[in-house]
């Protein structure tokens, strides 16, 4: 992985791609996302994320570019376990981008 593609991931989405979160705050990248995840109401979280779709999902997918964790968010119906997949993805990029600026 490149420097910028981790940059890319972390900085904020561009406003018309920003994610509204009912009742809740505007998320505009992965750090503010598990910030959100972390404070939201299960039934916040209910409403973003059940059988029929999984917005947080697709909005990683479509608005940060981030496929792999897109693919694991996908399958996750539990906030606990979506907060800590999108915390071990930014863990895991910011050590990939240590590695490609050594």
């Amino acid at each position: 992985m490149k420097v910028y593609e981790y940059k890319y991931r972390v900085t904020d989405a561009t406003p018309s791609e920003y994610f509204y979160v009912k009742d809740g705050p505007v998320v505009k990248n992965l750090v503010e996302l598990a910030k959100a995840l972390k404070e939201m109401k299960p039934t916040v979280f209910e409403y973003h994320n059940n059988r029929n779709k999984n917005d947080f999902s697709e909005w990683v997918r479509n608005c940060i570019k981030d496929v792999v964790l897109a693919d694991k968010m996908a399958r996750i119906v539990m906030k606990d376990k979506t907060e800590i997949l999108v915390l071990r993805r930014l863990f895991e990029l910011s050590e990939k981008s240590q590695e490609m600026d050594c």
